[in-house]
């Protein structure tokens, strides 16, 4: 494959939870089947896709927060869609809904329903908009922190322009693979991740270990979520900035 492989727009989402220890993130590991990251751990994510950007959907995402605005500027004309689709890939690969209704509480679904409607979602029978209407949901794009992107080095059988963004998982979270695209699901301390990956039990791509590189330096949920609401530059991150793995 050369370097003249379309670069799709991708948004991954780095889900983190409180622990006793630092914090815990939501990492799933790819079908041994799947072309890109094959049998690999990574954070929920995939391509951005059209209906991601539908118009029909402002009704139902929330507003942004004020120091959101400088990542909104960042993402650019497109941003909706970035935002929507680290939150709908999230839903699909590990059935975690990141969305409230509207008198802010958190929407939790059965999980037979989780089940059911994330496979619709992902075979293109339901709409993240019949989504939204159902369940009386409003997709919590401001519980999201547009954090950096990366571009996936030439060579590679598919390549992707990845928004990274970091969030807090609702309360009482699980996380479960979907048993096609993802086969596990574990919550896991960055630092464990990359323990268990240096001891050969754990594959990661580069920039995920890259990524958890950096959020392990901070010691707790608050201190990362403190830091990316002060963020206001936003690195793209292209080969040959950094190496392949």
């Amino acid at each position: 494959m050369n370097a003249s492989t379309e670069i799709r727009p991708a948004a991954t989402l780095i889900l983190a939870r409180p622990a006793v220890e630092s914090f815990e993130l939501m990492m799933l590991k790819r079908t041994t089947k799947a072309a890109f990251a094959s049998g690999m751990y990574v954070f929920p994510g995939g391509k951005i896709d059209a209906s991601d950007s539908d118009p029909a959907l402002a009704p139902y995402v929330s507003e942004p927060r004020d120091h959101q605005h400088a990542q909104i500027a960042a993402l650019g004309e497109d941003w909706l869609g970035a935002y929507v689709a680290a939150i709908r890939e999230t839903f699909e690969e590990a059935g975690i809904l990141l969305a409230k209704h509207p008198d802010g509480s958190w929407v939790t679904l059965p999980a037979k329903t989780i089940a059911e409607t994330r496979q619709s979602l992902h075979q293109g029978e339901l709409s993240m908009v019949d989504l939204c209407q159902a369940y009386d949901a409003r997709l919590s794009i401001d519980e999201l922190n547009f954090y950096n992107r990366w571009t996936t080095p030439p060579g590679r059988p598919r390549r992707f322009d990845t928004r990274f963004f970091v969030g807090q998982a609702p309360p009482m979270a699980l996380g479960i693979e979907d048993g096609e695209e993802t086969t596990d699901a574990v919550w896991i301390t960055p630092l464990k991740a990359l323990e268990e990956h240096q001891a050969g039990r754990f594959d990661l791509m580069s920039v995920t270990v890259k990524q958890l590189s950096a959020v392990a330096e901070y010691e707790n949920l608050e201190a990362l979520k403190t830091a990316l609401s002060d963020q206001d530059t936003f690195p793209h991150y292209r080969p040959p900035d950094y190496l392949p793995s």
